[in-house]
């Protein structure tokens, strides 16, 4: 929030943005309501009243009152902001809040790591697919014809196997 200076809307479409992300990486964000509330109603405004609002909402939905979802408070908050904006009753007070950078650091921290991981990752195929076990150059190598298909190294038994399709003679 501090980001966009308080800006509710561009900090809610901010939100929007990290969680498509996160969801694109096929994670589930879970409900992020919890943090919302608490950045929400660390908004300092002049008056206090856009905090005021945010608590009396919690307040609500803790009680029962009122349905209340990510979606719905963000909305909700968007409103107030821009109500509050129209009636020049919302000027941000200039205090960083220590708890909201942290906050916003952990949110860009998860994302750029879904990021990573995405990259890094083939879509949940096994990387070891295509690539071959590395064995000593005699197994490779069929037997002549004439030959015993089955040879003892190191008192281990080895049988030849043509592959038939499913992997490389051996």
């Amino acid at each position: 929030m501090t980001k966009e200076g308080g800006n509710v809307k561009s900090f809610n479409l901010q939100v929007l943005s990290i969680v498509r992300r996160v969801k694109r990486c096929g994670t589930d964000p879970g409900s992020i309501l919890p943090q919302l509330l608490r950045v929400y109603m660390s908004v300092e405004d002049k008056e206090g009243k856009f905090a005021r609002y945010i608590e009396n909402l919690n307040n609500n939905y803790i009680d029962g009152t009122i349905n209340l979802s990510d979606s719905v408070l963000m909305t909700k908050a968007e409103a107030k902001y821009e109500e509050l904006c129209k009636d020049d009753a919302f000027e941000i007070v200039n205090k960083e809040d220590d708890t909201i950078m942290a906050l916003q650091t952990q949110v860009e921290a998860l994302s750029t790591e879904l990021t990573t991981k995405k990259k890094s990752s083939d879509g949940g195929r096994s990387s070891e697919k295509g690539t071959a076990k590395k064995v000593p150059n005699w197994m490779n190598k069929a037997p002549k014809s004439g030959e015993s298909k089955t040879k003892n190294k190191d008192g281990k038994t080895y049988h030849w196997c043509n592959g038939y399709g499913t992997h490389k003679p051996r």
